[in-house]
């Protein structure tokens, strides 16, 4: 316990995380002298949750030798350097400062002399800075960033992206004239350096993108080395320390870096205050025990007297989880349960009720009284929610995929399978690779799945009805995968196989008017070769998946763990709901559950329903992964190889075994589903997601904009999505309203839903209701959406044309009563704070009279006006929302034929946006860049450099890959958790 452990810039993003938390503030390692793992084993609940896996750990370090390595110096400083707005430097160096303190204020006098004296730009790489605050503590650990960057500082430079003013100007400058040749003098000058902090973090990029709490994170590690350096007496004296940071992070699977730049004002002052509390808690310690750390003999004290702020969910990253957890469990108080669950504070108390007595609270939310409940009885609580999903149906294709955590869209097996048009199976379609990160891999990916796609359409169209028009209208196709993880990692692989297709029909055009095929940054670019059918197919409709996935109405990929979950609502901890297998444990179970039990297997498994691996598969696979690459280095090398293979089961059977317990699951899940009843809105779900397909086919067919990911539609496609929006929510709400009794309940308690409403008959000649809405008024027309918790559609006569309007359904007027009337009424006919009304029943069709009201019936009412509102009151409807048909072929219409092969190459001006092909279009756009590069308009020319917005996932042959790098394997740090890596 000799040195002072500030956990360097792990510990700002860490001590952010569980900020909230006084024990995890109380047992820093700076006051207890030990890491938080170390300490958890010295208390006898050693972490088993948070460790990194070594894939993971490889993946990192990888990232990092990338960061440093001498190819990307230029391309890391002049996309940081230009994004500031500075002046482009006359040479750009690196420098290594060896995780040394001296060393790095050695690197620090130097880089500044050369931007100073000469306009260098340098990269400092491996730094380390004294902790801010403990410059002059011995044994004080330093923080170490990644990397810094110093650039020539000037008068006039601005403040960072967008600034319009300078940072500072001398006052000779001011006085002086803009044209006078003294200030041109002085401002061509440099007054001193820029030091741009930076770190480096291999996030991955889900569907293109790197989630915000992540980037979060990484920019507090940067504060903490921009707040330490600014405080650092070794400092050069004219070198700032700039108000903007840089992160590295991946710009495409490859792992090369690019630097993103963000202004730290703010995440510099929480680290401030982050580090005044330790500094605080330092002193505390030093007051109670007269040394820096609490002696080991009071440590079990020291940690017990702390209150914890345990949250099932978030806490699994730090070390001291399960010794918390186990104090929640042995607790003596039965109220602690609720903690332990994870239920929300503001809610407790209202459900201690329900645990100490078993009376269900009035105010807390149905799902989590459930939930509580469940627990307690260890029994599932199922919802009244009908199946409004489509799984099970012909059309419907199960996938699951096994997810190297070695690269971001890295797989090491798949397995698909298809439900027939006769409700059976198809055979399992899979393979298993020992290489997850080759581009090859994710062509299988895609070759296994377009396969399937294409013979469910076929199958589906070969039974379809025909339509109006005489032609086969078939029925949607859907993926089905167990979580979101799975479908996130199939859209980013359909995403990264769309760049490299868009930009080799771009280098396509180069070729055919003999200029060389460039990358953005005008590198020499390999051209790929072109996607097959099968792969086109699966990258298209992945992609309409993702243009889509705001609609909440659409249904292209469905999470099956999402349409268990709204079925089943399971007790223990909330946050293991979102795993499908603990979910379809507590379905099937019929014996009495004890869900600490229950929690500790499931966490405990080797699989996992989803494409993420546990810690302990991962390791298996990736020394499998390991000792092949070893070998074939070997055998390169030595002309034969003596790796010896790994302990236990060989790799294929590895994956195999995942994936079948994967598939499992979906077996499971069916059988559960199959004892519910339909919602008689499913019909009507499903008519819009087929037109929405309709839609898809026709851009497939012609190969129009269906290459496009959401964040790559122009913004004029963007904003009319905006109406489409709002379309679905109101389609989804009023079919949830119609066909949902809970939802249409929760909705008329709910203050802020202004045409839904609970009532009562109170009276049957004439019909009396007791309305429990001042917003339902006398002359307005009502409809019964649900009778004693009964949908009213479900008795109703569906539409033959339209899926979403059924007849047969009670529809009139509210009436204001006379006083011989109420007279006749009992005195406590209406509830606390109803009000009556007459209700007068629109006059129905012979033969399609709807349910007769008797007194006492609950009735939810709606506002017909939202719910149809047609003048003869005889039917209810929800109109269907408009489909996105931005950019899209225009199907055969009265007034226009539909768009065809030829359509655009016979008139492009009247169909330059619907059906124009992306063969032309990235022609066209090939074109258009080689004029701005002949101009000098692009990179690497041009200051500040371009932005590449598309990030489009191609390798350049010039600079090195993540499988370029030999970086030896080694086991992640004992004391470090995925805290520390900022995820």
């Amino acid at each position: 316990m000799g040195s002072l452990s500030t956990g360097g810039g792990s510990s700002a993003v860490a001590a952010s995380a569980h900020a909230g938390c006084e024990r995890f503030r109380h047992t820093d390692p700076m006051v207890t002298g030990l890491a938080r793992r170390e300490l958890a084993e010295r208390l006898g609940h050693a972490d088993a949750d948070g460790g990194i896996p070594e894939a993971r750990w490889m993946r990192a370090m990888t990232f990092e030798r990338l960061v440093k390595d001498e190819r990307f110096v230029s391309p890391l400083l002049t996309t940081a350097v230009g994004d500031l707005r500075l002046r482009r430097p006359d040479a750009v160096t690196r420098l290594d400062a060896r995780v040394s303190v001296g060393a790095t204020a050695q690197a620090l006098a130097q880089a500044h002399e050369a931007a100073v004296e000469h306009g260098h730009c340098t990269l400092i790489t491996s730094l380390a800075v004294p902790f801010v605050g403990l410059e002059g503590e011995t044994g004080a650990t330093p923080v170490k960033p990644d990397f810094a960057i110093v650039t020539p500082r000037f008068a006039d430079d601005p403040l960072g992206p967008g600034a319009a003013g300078p940072d500072e100007l001398d006052e000779a400058l001011q006085a002086a004239d803009a044209n006078d040749e003294t200030m041109t003098a002085v401002a061509d000058e440099a007054i001193g350096s820029w030091l741009v902090m930076g770190d480096a973090k291999d996030y991955e990029r889900v569907r293109s993108r790197i989630d915000d709490g992540r980037m979060l994170k990484g920019f507090l590690q940067v504060a903490l080395g921009a707040e330490s350096a600014e405080a650092w007496s070794k400092r050069p004296a004219d070198m700032r320390v700039h108000t903007y940071g840089a992160l590295a992070v991946p710009r495409n699977s490859f792992l090369q870096p690019t630097a993103v730049m963000e202004r730290l004002d703010d995440h510099r002052a929480e680290v401030r205050a982050r580090a005044a509390e330790r500094e605080a808690l330092r002193q505390e310690v030093h007051a109670e025990t007269g040394g820096d750390h609490v002696p080991e003999s009071e440590l079990q004290a020291w940690v017990d007297h702390r209150e914890k702020e345990f949250d099932p969910t978030s806490c699994q990253t730090c070390s001291m989880f399960r010794y918390c957890r186990h104090q929640l469990r042995t607790s003596s108080d039965a109220t602690d349960v609720l903690v332990e669950i994870g239920a929300p504070t503001d809610d407790r108390p209202a459900l201690a009720a329900l645990v100490t007595d078993g009376v269900a609270p009035e105010r807390a939310s149905t799902t989590l009284t459930a939930a509580v409940r469940a627990t307690l009885e260890g029994a599932p609580q199922f919802t009244p929610h009908g199946r409004i999903d489509p799984v099970g149906e012909a059309g419907t294709i199960e996938v699951v995929v096994a997810k190297a955590d070695s690269s971001a869209l890295g797989v090491y097996g798949m397995a698909v399978r298809r439900v027939l048009t006769d409700g059976t199976l198809s055979e399992i379609a899979s393979f298993a690779t020992a290489e997850p990160q080759a581009p090859d891999t994710r062509l299988a990916v895609m070759s296994l799945l377009g396969e399937q796609l294409a013979a469910a359409m076929k199958e589906l169209l070969a039974t379809a009805p025909l339509d109006k028009d005489g032609e086969p209208d078939p029925s949607p196709v859907h993926l089905v995968v167990p979580d979101c993880a799975t479908a996130d990692l199939l859209v980013s692989i359909a995403d990264s196989l769309a760049g490299i297709e868009t930009s080799r029909l771009r280098w396509a055009r180069d070729l055919e008017a003999g200029r060389e095929p460039l990358t953005f940054d005008g590198n020499p670019a390999t051209v790929p070769a072109p996607l097959t059918d099968e792969q086109r197919l699966a990258v298209s409709f992945l992609l309409e998946d993702d243009r889509s996935r705001a609609l909440v109405g659409r249904s292209t990929t469905v999470v099956l763990r999402d349409v268990v979950a709204r079925h089943v609502i399971p007790g223990g901890p909330l946050g293991d709901a979102g795993r499908l297998d603990y979910l379809l444990a507590w379905a099937t179970r019929e014996t009495p559950i004890d869900h600490r039990a229950l929690s500790d297997e499931i966490a405990d498994r080797h699989e996992t329903p989803g494409a993420r691996l546990s810690r302990d598969r991962s390791d298996e696979l990736f020394s499998h992964v390991s000792m092949r690459r070893k070998r074939h280095e070997q055998e390169a090398v030595e002309g034969s190889f003596h790796v010896k293979p790994p302990e236990g089961p060989p790799f294929p059977d590895l994956v195999r075994d995942e994936l079948d317990y994967k598939l499992s699951l979906f077996d499971d899940a069916r059988s559960v589903l199959a004892d519910l009843p339909d919602a008689p809105t499913r019909v009507a779900h499903r008519a819009h997601e087929g037109a929405a397909q309709e839609v898809w086919r026709r851009r497939l067919h012609l190969h129009a904009s269906d290459l496009v990911r959401f964040g790559r539609t122009s913004r004029w496609w963007r904003n009319s999505q905006v109406e489409i929006l709002s379309g679905d929510a109101e389609f989804v709400h009023g079919l949830a309203m119609l066909g949902d009794p809970q939802e249409a309940r929760d909705a008329a308690l709910n203050a802020g839903v202004r045409h839904v409403a609970l009532a009562r008959v109170v009276g049957d000649n004439p019909l009396v209701l007791a309305v429990g809405s001042r917003r339902f008024t006398a002359g307005q027309n009502v409809v019964a959406l649900h009778i004693n918790d009964e949908p009213t559609i479900a008795e109703g006569i569906p539409n033959a044309k339209s899926p979403t309007k059924w007849g047969r359904i009670p529809i009139g007027a509210l009436l204001d009563l006379d006083d011989v009337e109420r007279a006749a009424l009992p005195d406590e006919a209406a509830p606390v704070g109803y009000r009556l009304f007459g209700f007068e029943p629109a006059k129905p069709t012979k033969g399609k009279e709807p349910r007769e009201l008797t007194v006492g019936d609950d009735i939810v009412l709606g506002d017909y006006e939202k719910f149809g509102n047609f003048s003869y009151r005889r039917e209810v409807a929800v109109p269907m929302p408009n489909l996105d048909t931005s950019s899209a072929p225009r199907p055969a219409s009265r007034n226009a034929e539909a768009c065809g092969p030829d359509s655009y190459a016979n008139d492009p001006e009247n169909h330059a946006w619907c059906c124009k092909p992306h063969e032309a279009a990235e022609a066209e756009f090939s074109d258009y860049l080689a004029e701005r590069r002949e101009a000098g308009e692009l990179n690497p020319q041009v200051w500040p450099p371009l932005v590449d917005t598309d990030a489009f996932d191609i390798a350049e042959g010039t600079l090195p890959q993540a499988d370029d790098e030999d970086v030896d394997a080694t086991q992640p740090p004992s004391d470090l958790t995925r805290d520390d890596l900022g995820e």
